[in-house]
């Protein structure tokens, strides 16, 4: 019945001719497809990494980069929360106390990347609700989120889906705890 099917809808392929062309057409469909396969997006996508320039570190997770073709925006790096440092919202007046440990965690971040090219890599999202950029840090071959984590100038926070470098950065706090390293010995963490 297939044939029956196949050959009354493609009478060339009945020919030795015919045949062939349907051969080559299945293997080239076949590597083309293999290809996609082979090269999908794992883990959030393709990854995607750039060089900015560091114009300033907001605090010890936000920095501020020049971006060719984009302008001056903000970055929040991925997997990791810092003490924040003190605000106040004009609009609404709402104040922020300073947390423990955010001038030296905003202090070693600038030690680690201020005026300095830095390579950022995405995860899977874009930006975070407040219009930052999200994305992991590189300065050489070291990333910067990991390390300040390690140091205890941050501790692990995980937002899926940006997840990739998860068990590093759980590894990275484990040791920064189990050492009594930076926040951990300095602030009154669970």
């Amino acid at each position: 019945m297939y044939k029956k099917f196949f050959y009354k809808r493609f009478h060339f392929a009945k020919t030795t001719q015919g045949k062939l062309i349907l051969i080559l057409i299945g293997t080239l469909l076949g590597v083309v497809l293999c290809g996609v396969y082979l090269n999908r997006p794992r883990h959030g996508g393709v990854v995607r990494v750039e060089r900015a320039q560091v114009t300033r570190v907001i605090d010890g997770d936000t920095l501020a980069v020049l971006r060719q073709g984009y302008g001056t925006v903000k970055v929040r790096l991925i997997g990791i929360d810092a003490p924040e440092v003190g605000w106040v919202d004009g609009r609404s007046s709402i104040v922020k106390k300073e947390e423990c440990f955010a001038q030296e965690s905003k202090e070693r971040l600038k030690e680690l990347v201020e005026n300095r090219e830095v390579r950022l890599e995405k995860d899977v999202s874009e930006k975070d609700k407040y219009d930052r950029l999200l994305r992991y840090v590189y300065v050489g071959e070291e990333n910067i989120n990991e390390m300040l984590v390690r140091e205890g100038f941050a501790r692990l926070a995980t937002y899926p889906p940006d997840t990739k470098y998860y068990g590093k950065l759980k590894e990275a706090e484990r040791v920064a705890k189990e050492n009594k390293t930076g926040l951990w010995s300095a602030c009154i963490l669970q």
